[in-house]
């Protein structure tokens, strides 16, 4: 057996073929003061790949700040420190082998199974002695059976792998479903996205890479492929060429999205798929932004940040974004009908001559029409595939399903709305434009769907506009690309050049049917050829030329044009086929000094005819005074007889730069032609002591074509102002902000002014007890509002449950509903004002070792404010459109290592619109005291005392209004017993009256004895009871769950019992069961048995 064959069968031992299948997903929920589990919609967790993010500031919730249950989908003892608001959990799973939503899975008790202030530790394993490796890490496999019939299977792995296989052969990797980055916030410049699932062997000069490859091929201006993908890739660098190929599956869908910004607004800007679908998730790092032709920068501190989650961009103050801003946006995004398969290979040949280079590349993208993903089809919907051809038709399939607790009824195939749980039938809508025949309207409950007769003359055209959803799912037609690219290079000398370029595409739009397959095959030539000239003492010159022909049939697979080519050419759109373009130009330099060039070109295709000629010239004098000038003219032909005019001159002196462009096109349509002009100056300066800052001033001119001349339409203006100073060790400023305002010389158009700004201020002194830290922004966006949907589950699996009694959702541990918050249509634009600020002193960095040495303050400060009108009415609450406030004050003492006492204050306040249903608020002022003590060694305790007074207004439900006074008290208490056993008892009183209304009074008060027992050298069994009484005196069933944390009136008892096992630090056992007797909602038992092997 020789080594290459044994690697690779070494490597298909250690790779778990799942970790290719891991699936990513995201789920959104709401945040209140009570909030403690949380149920996720899938099962099989990944634990450490969760990622809980604030969606007010995106920041990211610390990892030893919750615990999760990867078996159950569960996320408990969370320690949020945030107020009410929306969060957003980013996790992957396994897709396991068979169809769970075949079984009937039972929740489980929120119990420590994973936790992930833990998930460091790891388990170092000696390798064979044959074998030169180190390895650390674990892998388990989880079988769990529920007391009610449900089963469900879970595995992980985490594995970090580097050494000497054998002789020559070399391995290194990461194989693990911890700390892998699924869906980052895409804040930050740099995505760690080197913790990826990859197992990489070197044998020579060849390496195989296994998991998560970022996979880019470069072979010239046709075939420049970059994707993320999961699969295998080989390469091999041989003597005389090199050898690369790959079998994968995709990780998204590539597209690109091209639109104008809107004055004053940074955003969010949403991402659409190929479709026009919003509903999607970008994957992370895959991004390409581009804002009139240049590359942006993604980070907070850069050009933009981006919402991974749900495709939206914001741009920072960093840049000017107005109505006249070109924004192009490549990206890939994992809304897949199909399993997409990627086959690719590539020969290069180089090491041959040193002149001359050849390569050659096949790819395919082939969707797997047979395992389609989140949807079954049926025979019928295949012979539908087979009869619709390539022609684009759009298929459908019905989500119309029998659910004893759906929401929906049939009569006469229209389905009719009768009330959560009330109906026979559920279903899932989608918006499918002017077919649509069902309307959503929202209610005190979140939102269902009406039907609209579009048929019947009564019935407004408003609401037949708004019918735009159906109870079906568009199919996609499953699709392969085909694609074989060659190119050849000839290069006789350092000073002379020749590429040369060929590509075959074969675009089957419907692999399920062979008809319209006549014009699935195209081709694309590209020639070019560059000679430098030296002229010694007078420079030199570079004369070039290029030729690219496609038929109408070509397709790429990437991009193959430049970011601005509609605009370069004057074209309609930049998907123009069947295109011929021969360019040629001269370059002239002069020692650095001086630059002249001149280009042109001619563009032939189905749909346009134009030319372009591009003069461009760079003076440096005494490299102080710089003069740059450009001019360009576009003539077309094709479709109309148009001519554009650019022109750009720069003058600079030292810090100074002065600039004028005007652009000017006359076109037979009115409506095309238009000029304008603009006049920037700018200042920049960088002193020694670490002060950057830079002024720019900028006005633009738009004028419009009419029939006796030229009209002005706008007049711009704006000042942009930077400032950044960085003093290590003590202080950082980074200041960014603009005006901008602009005029319009129509009456019938309003006015715009906006402001957009952000200071970030850290004061970090070393050593120092005190540090502080702020950011204040300012800005035009569009507020997007939300939509909750509450999704129907097993008792025990979600984390709400319906309260009949105020008509509305409430959190609830064990319950039978999940929440999603998805963006819903409704943009509203807003001026945001932001301040965040928090401040530390630590007495614990003070000389002194007196009582003030054991104090610390802790203050935060959130405020976010939204309005409609000027900027100054930021400063006027009750001028919000949204608002959220957040104040905390804490102080501290720690006396010695058995005591620990803490003193707060919060208050919040979210009010607003945000909701489609209406305006709602919610304030809430707490008070607590915290007092943590070791009584003796094997004794501790844990007091809280909390006064809560809340205020909550909802227009659309006035049972939820109300104003409550709340006092709770805790006590926890821990022994010891021996060197392992443990026994707590843990007690809760909370007294609650609503101060309005009808006067209610309330007190819940429970009890949790729990015991834990070791057995043997690694067996532990425990068991606990928990009574909770919850009493009232307005004779209803529930009362405010700000008060009894959703539990009804009247008694509670639960009890519980489970038993944990290692046998030989290898194989873990866990069996549990728990019991439960609530009013209203009656009798539940939990359970199941977990197996785990650690290796």
């Amino acid at each position: 057996m020789n080594r290459l064959t044994r690697l690779i069968i070494i490597l298909a031992l250690f790779f778990d073929y799942n970790t290719f299948f891991q699936i990513s997903d995201i789920d959104t929920f709401e945040v209140h003061a009570d909030l403690d589990t949380i149920y996720l919609k899938n099962k099989n967790i990944i634990p450490s790949s969760v990622h809980i993010i604030y969606r007010c500031d995106s920041l990211k919730l610390a990892i030893d700040s919750f615990k999760v249950n990867s078996i159950e989908g569960l996320i408990y003892d969370i320690n949020f420190n945030k107020d009410t608001g929306i969060f957003i959990i980013e996790y992957k799973y396994l897709d396991l082998d068979f169809d769970l939503r075949s079984l009937k899975i039972v929740s489980q008790s929120p119990e420590i199974i994973y936790d992930a202030k833990k998930s460091d530790k790891s388990v170092s394993v000696a390798g064979p002695k044959e074998f030169n490796i180190v390895k650390s890490g674990n892998i388990f496999r989880r079988i769990t059976f529920s007391t009610n019939s449900g089963i469900s299977m879970s595995s992980g792995l985490n594995l970090k792998l580097s050494g000497e296989l054998a002789d020559g052969i070399i391995i290194n990797g990461v194989l693990s479903d911890q700390n892998i980055p699924i869906q980052p916030e895409g804040n930050t410049q740099a995505i760690s996205e080197v913790d990826r699932i990859f197992l990489e062997a070197k044998l020579g000069r060849s390496k195989i890479v296994l998991g998560d490859i970022d996979y880019s091929v470069n072979r010239g201006r046709l075939f420049n492929y970059n994707r993320k993908i999961q699969g295998i890739n080989f390469h091999s660098n041989l003597k005389y060429c090199e050898v690369d190929g790959s079998a994968a599956v995709s990780r998204g869908e590539y597209n690109t999205n091209y639109f104008l910004g809107q004055d004053g607004n940074q955003g969010p800007y949403q991402l659409t798929g190929k479709n026009g679908e919003k509903a999607i998730i970008v994957l992370a790092g895959t991004e390409r932004v581009w804002l009139d032709g240049r590359k942006l920068q993604r980070g907070e501190n850069a050009d933009y940040i981006i919402d991974y989650s749900t495709g939206q961009i914001t741009f920072t103050p960093n840049v000017v974004i107005t109505s006249n801003s070109r924004i192009t946006v490549d990206f890939q995004y994992s809304d897949l009908f199909y399993s997409k398969n990627i086959l690719s290979g590539n020969i290069n040949l180089s090491g041959l001559s040193d002149k001359l280079a050849f390569s050659f590349s096949a790819l395919q993208e082939k969707d797997d029409k047979n395992n389609t993903i989140g949807i079954q089809l049926t025979k019928d919907d295949y012979k539908r595939m087979k009869t619709v051809g390539s022609g684009g038709e759009r298929i459908f399939v019905s989500t119309i399903k029998k659910d004893s607790n759906g929401a929906y009824i049939l009569n006469d195939s229209v389905l009719v709305y009768v009330g959560n749980e009330n109906g026979s039938y559920s279903a899932a809508f989608y918006n499918i434009g002017k077919k649509g025949s069902y309307r959503k309207v929202y209610s005190d409950n979140g939102y269902y769907f009406e039907y609209v007769d579009k048929n019947d003359p009564l019935v407004s055209n408003e609401l037949k506009e708004e019918a735009v959803y159906s109870p079906a799912r568009p199919i996609k037609l499953p699709s392969s690309k085909n694609f074989y690219h060659t190119s050849l290079i000839y290069k006789p000398s350092n000073k002379f050049n020749v590429n040369g370029e060929f590509a075959i595409s074969n675009f089957d739009r419907n692999i399920a049917s062979s008809l319209d397959d006549g014009n699935n095959i195209g081709s694309a030539l590209n020639l070019s050829m560059r000679r430098i000239i030296d002229l010694q003492n007078f420079g030199k010159t570079i004369l070039w030329t290029g030729i690219r022909s496609s038929d109408k049939n070509f397709r790429s697979v990437v991009r193959d044009r430049e970011v601005e080519f509609k605009r370069k050419w004057n074209l309609k759109s930049d998907t123009t086929v069947g295109e011929k373009i021969i360019e040629a130009g001269i370059d002239y330099s002069l020692n650095n000094n001086f630059d002249f060039s001149i280009e042109g070109g001619h563009l032939k295709s189905f749909e346009a005819n134009s030319n372009r000629l591009n003069i461009k010239s760079n003076f440096d004098l005494f490299n102080n005074i710089t003069f740059n000038f450009n001019r360009e003219n576009i003539r077309s032909i094709l479709p109309r007889n148009e001519n554009w005019i650019r022109e750009n001159y720069t003058l600079g002196y030292k810090w100074i730069t002065y600039s004028y462009c005007s652009e000017l096109k006359k076109s037979p349509l009115i409506k095309n032609s238009f000029f304008f002009y603009k006049n920037s100056l700018s200042y920049i300066k960088q002193t020694r002591t670490g002060l950057k800052y830079s002024i720019v001033l900028s006005d633009r001119l738009d004028k419009t074509k009419i029939e006796s001349g030229w009209k002005k339409e706008s007049y711009l203006h704006y000042a942009k102002f930077s400032m950044l100073f960085n003093k290590p060790g003590l202080f950082n400023s980074d200041f960014n902000m603009y005006f901008q305002r602009k005029k319009y010389f129509d009456q019938a158009q309003s006015d715009l002014s906006a402001i957009i700004g952000r200071w970030v201020i850290k004061i970090r002194p070393r050593r120092k007890p005190v540090s502080l830290s702020s950011v204040i922004e300012l800005g035009r966006k569009n507020m997007v509002k939300k939509e909750k949907l509450y999704i129907k589950v097993p008792m025990g699996q979600g984390n709400y449950i319906y309260d009949s009694t105020y008509s509305e959702f409430i959190p609830r541990e064990n319950g039978d509903y999940i929440l999603r918050i998805i963006p819903s249509n409704e943009k509203e634009p807003v001026n945001d004002g932001k301040l965040n600020l928090n401040v530390l002193v630590g007495g614990h960095l003070l000389k002194s070792s007196g009582f003030i040495s054991h104090l610390r303050y802790i203050g935060s400060i959130r405020l976010q404010n939204r309005v409609k009108d000027g900027f100054s009415e930021l400063f006027k609450i009750r001028n919000s459109v949204n608002r959220i406030i957040y104040i905390k004050n804490e102080l501290r003492y720690n006396g010695n290592r058995i005591s620990d006492l803490s003193i707060g204050i919060i208050n919040k306040d979210n009010s607003g619109n945000l909701d489609v249903r209406g305006y709602e608020e919610y304030r809430q002022k707490e008070i607590y005291i915290k007092i943590r003590k070791n009584v003796s060694g094997n004794i501790s305790n844990e007091t809280i005392l909390k006064n809560k007074r809340v205020e909550r207004f909802a227009e659309y439900n006035a049972l939820v209004n109300r104003k409550l006074n709340i006092y709770d008290l805790s006590n926890s208490i821990i022994f010891l017993i021996g060197d392992y056993d443990k026994m707590s008892f843990k007690y809760s009183f909370v007294s609650g009256r609503q101060e309005t209304y009808n006067k209610i009074k309330a007190i819940k008060s429970s009890f949790r004895f729990s015991y834990d027992k070791k057995v043997g050298d690694k067996g532990v069994v425990g068991s606990f009871i928990e009574i909770i009484d919850v009493k009232t005196n307005s004779g209803e069933k529930s009362v405010p769950w700000e008060i009894s944390n959703g539990r009804m009136v009247g008694c509670t008892f639960g009890w519980g019992l489970n038993f944990m096992r290692t046998y030989k630090d290898i194989l873990n056992l866990r069996l549990r069961y728990e019991g439960w007797i609530e009013p209203v909602i009656g009798n539940y038992q939990i359970g199941g048995l977990d197996i785990g092997a650690v290796l």
